[in-house]
């Protein structure tokens, strides 16, 4: 998984980011902020592709030995919450096998996560308290104009599906 971060999330991975090399798999990039909620850090996780994303609240800097376990296994329930099949859950899987930080740069991104963290806001003024789960789902069931009005569930299926088919068809 290549995470593409904003200045404070470097400083809560404790790594200064580099640029992204031209290389890269764009299927495999993320972003990633940081913003408080309640009084406690949350770390959106937001595919560049699809803008499927991933809330993780309460991450400290203490823990960040192990963030990169806990973002896996939150993309994995995320993925079950949201009735992904297992075997694109599985590919998702195997591009998070390993981390790189490097610094975002992809503005129309970060647009974005900051629509679904003003979302992320209104709906918990507007419901009170609400899991991590049930925020992501929400996030990913937003028909979204820019993609005449998939959503981001919508769109990574169709690009797991894609990768899949590709995979099989020896491509």
């Amino acid at each position: 998984m290549i995470i593409k971060t904003t200045k404070p999330v470097q400083k809560l991975f404790d790594t200064q980011g580099i640029g992204l090399p031209d290389f890269a798999n764009p299927f495999a990039c993320w972003h990633a902020m940081l913003f408080t909620l309640n009084h406690r850090k949350v770390l959106l996780l937001t595919h560049n592709e699809s803008l499927y994303s991933v809330v993780i609240n309460g991450v400290t800097k203490k823990e960040m030995s192990t963030s990169f376990d806990r973002i896996r296994e939150r993309l994995k329930l995320q993925l079950m919450y949201d009735e992904f099949p297992m075997e694109q859950i599985a590919e998702m899987l195997r591009y998070s096998e390993h981390f790189s930080i490097f610094k975002s740069s992809n503005k129309s991104v970060m647009s974005s996560m900051n629509s679904f963290v003003n979302k992320i806001k209104m709906i918990v003024h507007r419901e009170g308290e609400c899991n991590e789960v049930k925020l992501s789902h929400i996030l990913n069931r937003t028909p979204l104009k820019r993609y005449e009005f998939d959503t981001p569930t919508e769109l990574l299926e169709m690009t797991l599906s894609t990768i899949l088919f590709l995979d099989e068809n020896g491509h």
